[in-house]
């Protein structure tokens, strides 16, 4: 096979002076390996795109190492890659200019070199003139002119995506045509490389986003799950202390705190109480707490949070720590809103962060929203608490009322026993004026002892064997003066002779209740009330007291035997239905009523003796 003959001339002819074939030979040699320079630059920047390609680099490191391989590849001195913007109206690029400053160039899609590039889909040499927009390129990247050369980066479709630009010193021969086919052979890979560092640079902000958004959804559904078992636990609790030790409870758990405090004023005394929780499963225990004193104290006299992540916090309190026994090493406190936002009901607190990091943002947040509801549960509990005072206030305000009602019977009795004991002629008539008037004010001690009784909820009743005549009697003689001066008929049907076991002052305060509300329910009017005494068939004592009055009004009937509920009465207490039914429920026995527009019938029913309930001895009959 012959040799392959050289390109260039003069090397294979055999006239060719040696000396002259020595000077070419070493030219061939010298264009060679610069060729093969050039061929291992751009083949080299070729791999590393290549490479790039498949590397899910950052769009920053992905542009520096394309800009550095296509300097290189074409011999530029310096390079600057633009990116088409959002709106496909411009590119830009973020370089460094000769004095190190990060600056921003942005060229308009139809002009300067890069814009012209993109326009015609080639490359694009500046070597004789510089477009107007390249002047500021050129001040930006050294001073002079400067040959350069553009080409647009297009992704794999074809579509651009952005530019590149290349500088060369001043002095050094222009970009020739081997460099633009250089860079067109690089531009198409360089394109795909930024579309898919696009792809990783959005799928990495998706994914930070989607971590972030997934931490804030935890974050949210823990701040939810606490909020919950906070508002069960404050519901359940009966009592302020008790509250109180569900908040701290909380506010340590969630702040991972070692102790946590409450402070409240006390309107009583007029200063703050403070609440102190050391251990979760104990009761929190009291202090006082001047005003302004320590970092809880702080907090409530400027009423906004406090974060003191430091030992020996000037706004610390010595004094305070040695008193409660907890050397504070950081705190938090947060501030017990009031019904308005001037108002400040107190302060929540948590200390000595179990990590010793300190509180962060976190814990304020979980801390706020305890707080936030703590102090709506707190100003309810104080209003409640308020008004529980207001309502046993008056509940001995009407407890008094219904002593004063049942008295007017007893001290009638008294007033007219006096008053004809000065006229009877004989010293027996005086005696039984004298018992009769001593029997009533008896009643009247009993009926104090029964209040009080009423009041703490004792049972109390003693029975013995009552006879029933003499027992019909003395309701007669005690009620039917009284309502004679009402102008209101009192009838009684009885027959029974014999005897039961009930509590005798207990079951006559019930009928005296019963017929009292039977006479001022009639009202001025006149009118009849029958008092019944009957045994039904199985053995059980059955009083009745019936009024002609205008009936029960339907919005009381059920709960007509509560505490302070009265039929529209003037001057009613609510008490003496609610007393009797708790007299005739101590015997076991059940009241009940039946009522319409001509009248109302209450009916006591005794059952026989309930050998469980406590006895006196029996009495004789009168």
């Amino acid at each position: 096979m012959a040799p392959r003959a050289s390109r260039l001339p003069g090397l294979s002819d055999p006239t060719t002076p040696p000396r002259r074939r020595r000077a070419l030979t070493s030219v061939s040699r010298a264009a060679l390996e610069r060729e093969l320079r050039h061929e291992r630059r751009v083949t080299n920047a070729l791999s590393v795109v290549s490479i790039a390609l498949g590397a899910s680099l950052p769009l920053d490191e992905l542009v520096d190492l394309v800009i550095a391989k296509l300097a290189d590849a074409v011999d530029a001195d310096r390079a600057m890659l633009f990116l088409l913007d959002a709106r496909k109206e411009g590119l830009e690029a973020r370089v460094l200019d000769e004095q190190g400053r990060l600056r921003t160039l942005s060229v308009p899609i139809d002009r300067g070199l890069v814009g012209a590039a993109v326009q015609r889909g080639e490359a694009v040499t500046g070597d004789d003139e510089l477009f107007d927009y390249d002047r500021e390129v050129v001040r930006t990247v050294g001073r002079g002119a400067r040959p350069s050369i553009a080409t647009p980066l297009t992704r794999h479709d074809g579509e651009v995506v952005g530019a590149v630009q290349l500088f060369r010193r001043p002095g050094k021969k222009a970009f020739d045509g081997e460099a633009r086919e250089v860079l067109a052979a690089l531009a198409t890979q360089v394109g795909v490389a930024l579309e898919n560092a696009f792809l990783v640079d959005s799928l990495r902000k998706q994914t930070v986003e989607l971590a972030e958004a997934n931490s804030e959804i935890e974050r949210q559904f823990s701040a939810r799950g606490t909020l919950l078992n906070l508002e069960r636990a404050m519901a359940r609790a009966s009592s302020l202390e008790e509250l109180v030790h569900v908040v701290l409870t909380e506010a340590m758990r969630s702040s991972n705190a070692e102790v946590a405090a409450m402070a409240l004023e006390d309107e009583d005394v007029g200063r703050h109480v403070l609440w102190v929780l050391r251990l979760q499963d104990s009761a929190p225990e009291t202090f006082e707490l001047r005003a302004g004193q320590g970092i809880i104290g702080s907090v409530i006299a400027a009423g906004a949070t406090i974060v003191a992540n430091r030992a020996n916090d000037p706004r610390s309190d010595p004094s305070l720590d040695e008193a409660v026994g907890v050397r504070t090493r950081n705190a938090l406190a947060v501030p017990l809103e009031g019904s308005h936002a001037a108002e400040c009901l107190g302060a929540v607190a948590v200390y000595n962060k179990a990590d010793k990091k300190g509180f962060d943002r976190q814990d304020i947040a979980s801390m706020e929203l305890i707080t936030a509801n703590a102090s709506t549960a707190v100003r309810l509990r104080l209003a409640r608490e308020g008004k529980e005072r207001e309502n046993r206030l008056a509940t001995i305000g009407g407890l008094l009322s219904g002593v004063l009602h049942d008295m007017r019977t007893p001290l009638a009795v008294v007033r007219t026993s006096l008053d004809l004991l000065a006229s009877e002629p004989s010293e027996e008539s005086r005696r039984e004026r004298s018992k009769k008037a001593k029997l009533q004010l008896d009643a009247l001690g009993r009926m104090e002892a029964d209040v009080l009784s009423f009041v703490r909820g004792d049972s109390s009743v003693l029975v013995r064997k009552v006879y029933l005549d003499p027992f019909v009697q003395k309701i007669r003689e005690n009620i039917a003066p009284w309502l004679e001066r009402r102008k209101i008929a009192f009838v009684v049907a009885s027959d029974e002779r014999g005897t039961h076991r009930f509590d005798e002052s207990k079951i006559e305060r019930v009928l005296h209740n019963l017929v009292k509300n039977a006479a001022e329910a009639i009202g001025t009017k006149r009118g009849k009330i029958t008092f019944g005494l009957s045994r039904d068939g199985a053995g059980s004592l059955v009083f009745s007291v019936t009024d002609t009055g205008p009936g029960i009004p339907s919005e009381v009937r059920a709960s007509l035997f509560r505490t302070f509920v009265s039929a529209g009465k003037e001057g009613g207490t609510g008490l003496g239905l609610a007393m009797a039914k708790r007299f005739v429920d101590e015997h076991r026995g059940v009241i009940s009523f039946s009522t319409s527009p001509d009248g109302t019938t209450f009916r006591v029913v005794l059952p026989p003796p309930d050998p469980s309930l406590p006895g006196l001895p029996s009495l004789p009959p009168p």
